[in-house]
């Protein structure tokens, strides 16, 4: 047997694993893509959400709270303030039923009610102190129903981000 320097080369056709790795980091980097897409274009979403409904529900009503507030505070709180207080809260009433029209699913029955109700406690024979306190209770009441409502129905847009996720 002689020996020959003539070494015979293997030709493997078909897919090596090389290859197979190189596809599958290409087709996990597309859905990377996808996803960061997805993601962005939803939190985009939410962004403008929370910043339409902080501007039109949040800032006109903390307004008018601010405004009820400083003629509360003030020393000679006599018939003026008590007038200029109803005048504000009616404004506020208004304004809480109106945006009915833009978020139809806010329950103005119950703010109608408490708004009524503060209103009342204005012209009862009670201390400022006493009026501040429904005070307290009135705000705290219209924001966290306001928030309640902004993260429940107007922040749906978690279902799709949830939806997109775990199809």
């Amino acid at each position: 047997m002689e020996s020959s320097s003539f070494q015979y080369e293997k030709v493997v056709s078909g897919i090596s694993t090389s290859d197979i790795v190189a596809w599958l980091a290409i087709i996990i980097s597309a859905i990377s893509i996808v996803f960061t897409y997805y993601s962005l274009f939803l939190s985009k979403q939410i962004e403008v959400k929370i910043l339409m409904f902080n501007k039109v529900c949040f800032e006109p009503i903390e307004t008018y709270l601010d405004y009820i507030d400083g003629k509360l505070n003030e020393s000679n709180f006599g018939s003026n303030q008590q007038n200029d207080v109803v005048n504000s809260l009616t404004d506020l009433t208004t304004y809480l039923v109106s945006l009915v029209r833009i978020y139809p699913k806010i329950d103005s029955q119950k703010f109608e009610t408490l708004t009524d109700g503060f209103s009342d406690c204005i012209y009862e024979q009670n201390t400022v102190a006493d009026k501040k306190i429904e005070f307290f209770k009135l705000k705290q009441v219209v924001l966290s129903e306001l928030l309640k409502y902004a993260i429940i129905e107007e922040l749906s847009i978690f279902k799709k981000l949830w939806f997109y996720l775990f199809k």
